[in-house]
């Protein structure tokens, strides 16, 4: 059970037995390396600590506030790594969430991992959030601070785009 806030280290280490795997499962989507998105996922929670007396749960969760921390740590990652061009070490995904031993579905979920890499920022993280963390359109908007329309809009567009580049350029 996740507490309604982080008022003491015990407080901090109940959310992040609750929150650790999901978070991290939505790092590596984005990030697409183990280590890169092991270090993301703990720079959550520090900073979680650091912040707590700046959560309001008037505004929303506790949840989907540890939701926008993440999603501002790899943007802030993307960022830091803007400037360089070296090709990142690609993880076996068989520790991301709800990936089957299956040959045939590992390679189809790499695939549509390699073109969501041309949607925008705001796209993949709609859609990571959506279909790999299975967060309802209301908690989607309130992490990625948005109106409920926008949000819906976003999704669909966002759908729309990876579904266009998926038969354009997946065999």
């Amino acid at each position: 059970m996740i507490p309604n806030q982080i008022n003491s280290s015990e407080d901090l280490e109940a959310v992040f037995y609750a929150l650790n795997e999901d978070i991290y499962g939505y790092i590596m989507g984005r990030v697409r390396s183990q280590v890169v998105a092991e270090d993301i996922a703990q720079e959550v929670f520090v900073k979680a600590w650091e912040k707590r007396t700046q959560f309001n749960s008037e505004k929303g969760s506790l949840k989907n506030w540890i939701y926008g921390i993440a999603l501002n740590a790899v943007y802030d990652y993307f960022r830091r790594q803007k400037n360089r061009r070296t090709e990142e070490l690609r993880e076996d995904f068989s520790d991301a969430k709800d990936i089957k031993s299956d040959t045939a579905i590992k390679l189809l979920h790499s695939q549509i991992m390699d073109q969501m890499q041309f949607l925008s920022q705001k796209d993949q993280d709609v859609l990571l959030l959506r279909y790999a963390q299975e967060l309802s359109v209301e908690e989607i908007a309130e992490v990625m601070n948005m109106n409920y329309s926008a949000t819906k809009v976003a999704l669909h567009r966002a759908t729309k785009k990876l579904k266009e580049r998926c038969n354009r350029f997946m065999p």
